[in-house]
């Protein structure tokens, strides 16, 4: 049964509405190709689990990715990585699924509640449950990912081989040839393959990135099949013309499903592992982590997603740059995991130690090519060091606060 929760909080990223827009808008730009830079995504998604999550970096017990970083890079920069790979994620790509969130139930299923309110319940929702025992969420988060899964399934079944849109002047021109930034979609529609903290897991890991890499080539194969190309290149909710061709209004109440399923289970997903990373932290900083250390972080959490949506944040046109930094920090934070990973690998005298220093100058790339493939690079730069620099504050008031009560027990 543990297998199974596993794969759920692995899917959280790539079963999300934010996942699919990538998707679509990949295969808006280079049609079917789109599947093989899934199929690199998947690949490269695999061998940086390989590495970081090698049964060989534990020496007794469980081993925290914390822990990992900690013997590489010390307790300050280790800190800040996890506070600046995972939390900015949290908030940001939080809050903008989640007004996703509340405008599908608004426009597809109750037209008069308010799409703000829908989403503030929903989030309530999800921080209540993230208040008790991780099983519970661990329960929440398999149950919204079997629902989206389903969901997308009966769409695919139901849309068959398509009714030739993607054939006509729209499709994407042919010998466009190879392109990086497709390359950098197809990695990080698989987001999430991190997100578990335990070692020696990679058959599960294996299973759960080769099926949902199933699951999005056939759903790349509807979409291209039944939108037009310019639609999916440049329409965020590309998906609901999908299900309205392939099953006109009942197609849409099965994308209001999927869409809802998908919001909770990356909402969801992501408490869970910034629960369990300040878990971690507080551990080894206080020796001790009670519930209600969990209340005050879920609740701290909770409280500025929702200022930021009442703040009409999700609204503007910066989140959608900011959410861009939070994912090139995921790569900055991956990457100090590969090359921690590596180097005590081959501290063991393990070759797969070299697999660490070879994916490292690839991640490298991506986040370049994240940060310079569309406008608005300088905002994102400058974004990023705001909240690299912010980290490092936090962390070092953490520790010296740490530091203090421990001097005080004495």
């Amino acid at each position: 049964m543990q297998t199974i929760f596993l794969a759920a909080l692995i899917w959280a990223w790539a079963l999300t509405p934010e996942s699919l827009v990538f998707v679509d808008k990949g295969g808006g730009l280079s049609g079917l190709a789109m599947i093989a830079y899934l199929g690199f995504g998947c690949i490269l998604a695999m061998l940086c689990s390989s590495v970081i999550h090698d049964r060989r970096l534990k020496d007794t017990g469980k081993v925290s990715d914390y822990e990992v970083l900690l013997r590489m890079y010390g307790r300050l920069v280790s800190i800040s990585l996890v506070f600046g790979g995972r939390v900015p994620l949290l908030l940001l790509a939080s809050t903008g699924m989640l007004v996703t969130a509340g405008f599908a139930f608004n426009e597809i299923y109750l037209y008069w509640f308010p799409n703000f309110l829908f989403a503030s319940l929903l989030l309530g929702a999800i921080g209540l449950i993230n208040l008790f025992k991780e099983k519970y969420a661990l329960f929440l988060q398999l149950v919204s990912a079997v629902l989206v899964f389903a969901a997308l399934l009966i769409l695919i079944l139901h849309g068959g081989g398509g009714n030739g849109l993607a054939g006509s002047g729209t499709a994407p021109a042919a010998g466009r040839g190879f392109d990086l930034s497709l390359l950098v979609l197809g990695f990080i529609s698989f987001l999430g393959f991190d997100f578990h903290r335990s070692t020696g897991e990679t058959r599960v890991v294996f299973f759960s990135l080769v099926s949902v890499f199933g699951l999005l080539s056939l759903w790349v194969w509807l979409m291209v099949g039944h939108v037009a190309a310019d639609t999916l290149a440049t329409v965020d909710v590309a998906y609901m013309f999908a299900a309205r061709s392939v099953a006109g209004e009942e197609g849409r109440y099965v994308m209001g499903a999927a869409v809802i399923g998908g919001v909770v289970c990356g909402v969801n997903g992501l408490f869970i592992v910034v629960r369990r990373c300040f878990e971690d932290i507080a551990r080894e900083l206080h020796g001790r982590y009670g519930r209600h250390h969990n209340s005050v972080m879920v609740g701290i959490f909770v409280l500025i997603i929702e200022i930021m949506m009442l703040g009409g944040v999700a609204g503007e046109g910066v989140l959608r740059l900011q959410i861009r930094a939070s994912i090139v920090l995921w790569l900055c934070y991956l990457l100090s995991r590969v090359i921690a990973g590596g180097h005590l690998l081959r501290q063991k005298r393990c070759r797969k130690g070299w697999l660490g220093y070879g994916l490292a100058p690839l991640l490298v790339l991506m986040a370049l090519v994240l940060v310079f493939q569309r406008g608005g690079w300088h905002y994102l730069i400058e974004f990023v060091a705001v909240i690299v620099a912010a980290t490092v504050l936090l962390s070092f008031a953490w520790m010296k606060v740490a530091e203090r009560l421990k001097e005080k027990r004495l």
